[in-house]
């Protein structure tokens, strides 16, 4: 989209403030966008205003990760995937920690989960991979993808491959444990389901998950 003049005319004028000025104006224009679109399920809330506000930003700091990512999020949000994804490579394609990466990949994926769209979710987490290296999270969200799909084999392979990296975690254990549920292959399931309320005894989930799957491994005993 072009740029008025005048637009460019303030742009400018604002790159002549001090980097304080400026970073401290990035960070109000950040949080007036994120609470414009905590407020977009309210009558009071415009999603337009989130994005005048966060591309505001991006254009005071071409290279803020923080604005891009909100940026793009509420452009998925709104409907438009293709602004969405430049947005995020854009993001990812800035300078940062290896740990900052992996958080910038979890938020993405996360913005595409609520949105339901498990195939972006992956292409994202399979990105995160090859940017960062073998994460576990990254495999156990790519197998939980898998399974919203309905595809329980390339669900399988995913969080097998998390557990291998990280094989003491009992969300890995309880999400692979309800997918061989799912799967229909009880006794494996049962397994990694008590193997994370093992480690976890405080995990409400897993220890619901294992509960509901013995009472269905008891009920498939009891069959002739």
């Amino acid at each position: 989209m072009k740029k008025k003049s005048s637009h460019k005319k303030k742009k400018s004028s604002k790159r002549c403030k001090s980097d304080d000025s400026l970073s401290e104006e990035v960070a109000w224009l950040i949080g007036e966008g994120i609470a414009e679109a905590m407020l977009c399920t309210t009558p009071i809330g415009d999603r337009k205003i989130a994005i005048s506000r966060f591309e505001e930003a991006v254009e005071l700091d071409p290279n803020n990760t923080e604005a891009l990512n909100l940026l793009g999020q509420t452009r998925l949000q709104c409907g438009e995937p293709s602004d969405a994804r430049d947005l995020f490579d854009r993001a990812l394609a800035c300078d940062m920690p290896l740990e900052d990466r992996i958080t910038l990949i979890q938020r993405i994926t996360e913005t595409y989960e609520s949105c339901e769209d498990y195939t972006g979710a992956i292409s994202y987490y399979r990105k995160g991979l090859e940017l960062c290296g073998d994460v576990a999270d990254f495999h156990d969200g790519i197998g939980y993808c898998y399974g919203e799909l309905g595809d329980c084999a390339k669900a399988l392979e995913a969080e097998q491959r998390a557990i291998e990296l990280d094989p003491h975690n009992a969300e890995y254990h309880n999400d692979l444990g309800y997918t061989y549920q799912q799967a229909g292959q009880l006794d494996k399931a049962m397994v990694h389901l008590g193997k994370a309320v093992e480690l976890d005894p405080d995990d409400q989930l897993a220890r619901n998950n294992y509960e509901h799957c013995k009472a269905e491994w008891d009920r498939a005993k009891r069959q002739p």
